[in-house]
């Protein structure tokens, strides 16, 4: 016999585990969900998706553990950086290939309040020699609602860069 309480411990103990795990192995999966311009414009605009792979063939969205007041805002800043520099060098892979492509990418909360992230973003797309403006980095409103003057802080470092922001879930908050 477990108490409830204990077993759901245990549960988030194994899940903050297994995200250690899948980021220091790559265990990851990135899947690319394509945006549509109604405009017509000729760039192809997609957003990166996380998930992690469990027992049984079944996968865990992003969603499911950054949203887990269980895990650790350091394991989600990491979680952002294993995706930000996965997604760069696909992008990077993808445009030599001759397609003008963009990318949303999703920041959680915790990012948005790492001082050293905006920097380490920049570096990141020089690396992989990308234009500017080929990444977007987004955030959702309610945590620019929650974090305004750190969300304002964040954004002014990136558009210093030459790096655009977008709001997501715009309207919900």
């Amino acid at each position: 016999f477990q108490p409830v309480e204990q077993a759901k411990d245990d549960e988030q103990q194994d899940l903050e585990q297994t995200l250690v795990n899948a980021i220091k192995g790559n265990g990851f999966r990135l899947l690319f969900q394509p945006l549509i311009n109604l405009r017509g414009e000729e760039v192809e605009h997609y957003e990166a998706l996380l998930r992690l792979p469990v027992e049984g063939g079944d996968e865990l969205s992003a969603a499911e553990f950054f949203e887990n007041p269980a895990i650790s805002d350091d394991i989600k800043r990491q979680l952002d950086r294993w995706v930000l520099l996965h997604t760069t060098n696909l992008l990077s892979e993808h445009r030599t290939k001759g397609h003008n492509t963009r990318m949303f990418v999703n920041l959680s909360a915790a990012s948005l309040a790492d001082e050293s992230l905006a920097n380490w973003i920049g570096v990141a797309i020089n690396a992989a020699k990308l234009p500017k403006g080929c990444g977007i980095f987004q955030f959702n409103e309610e945590d620019a609602s929650k974090t305004l003057d750190t969300c304002h802080d964040f954004n002014h470092a990136l558009l210093e860069r030459g790096l655009p922001t977008s709001i997501s879930l715009f309207g919900r908050a």
